[in-house]
């Protein structure tokens, strides 16, 4: 057999090989926000791969393509087993950021502090009473039901406890972020400049990523799951992509001079 075949086969097998053990548990990767809350993201699925993130969170009304919400029933554990992002509270309350399900509902008003709810998937009386508190404190009609706009308000309420108060998606400066700025802020960066995808791993890190990022310098599933945990915990879109926004968010999360140069 000819050698440049030889060389593509074994390349092949090579990357299939390490796209299997990129596969391998942990399954999840988390970032804590700025409130002590932590937003997690599935690095693969169960019984097959997760779609790439394609949407806004929350959601927009017509819910977008099928992307991050994709949930199954949490299973409370010592690891959140999820195929779509979720919250963490403080309080250990865990819970889906798409609402699809009656289960879904009563996690988030356990997160959001409208509980303690069993979560059994049916609309009981202490769950009407709490979806009716949630409406009106939301400004809702309150009939109890978990109706389209009280699900979409939920999002909108999990997406803001995720976000914990950030406010560097509307800063200006990562608005209109470009390559040359970012590579600008980096330059004049006082510590951990982010230049390239192994200083974008380093500083996830310092951020709290869970577990740890290797720092190979592959956009991997694992990073790119981090990438999204950060992006939803400071309300940029949640695509898992690296872009302009992100890593100026990013920069300024981890450098003091450059989170000052970003809001002033």
């Amino acid at each position: 057999m000819h050698p440049i075949v030889l060389l593509l086969i074994a390349g092949t097998g090579a990357y299939f090989l390490y796209d299997a053990m990129e596969d391998e548990t942990p399954e999840v990767q988390s970032l804590p926000n700025k409130n002590g809350d932590t937003v997690v993201v599935p690095t693969k699925g169960h019984h097959r791969r997760p779609k790439e993130s394609l949407t806004d969170v929350p959601p927009p009304p017509e819910n977008g393509p099928q992307a991050i919400h994709d949930p199954p029933p949490y299973r409370p554990g010592p690891q959140v087993n999820v195929r779509a992002p979720v919250l963490v509270s403080k309080n250990g309350a865990a819970t889906n950021l798409a609402m699809q399900s009656v289960e879904d509902i009563q996690r988030a008003l356990n997160a959001l502090g409208f509980g303690p709810l069993a979560v059994t998937g049916r609309v009981s009386p202490a769950t009407q009473r709490a979806i009716a508190a949630f409406q009106r404190e939301f400004g809702l009609p309150q009939t109890g039901t978990p109706d389209f706009s009280t699900r979409k308000k939920t999002e909108m309420a999990l997406a803001k406890k995720a976000n914990a108060g950030s406010q560097i998606a509307s800063q200006l400066p990562v608005q209109q972020a470009t390559p040359e700025s970012v590579a600008h802020l980096a330059q004049s960066a006082s510590q951990l400049p982010v230049s390239d995808v192994t200083s974008m791993q380093r500083a996830l890190n310092a951020l709290g990523a869970n577990p740890p990022l290797k720092l190979d310098g592959i956009l991997g599933k694992k990073t790119t799951a981090a990438i999204k945990a950060f992006q939803i915990a400071s309300g940029l879109v949640a695509d898992g992509v690296p872009g302009p926004k992100t890593l100026t968010a990013l920069q300024a999360a981890v450098d003091p001079k450059s989170n000052a140069t970003v809001y002033a």
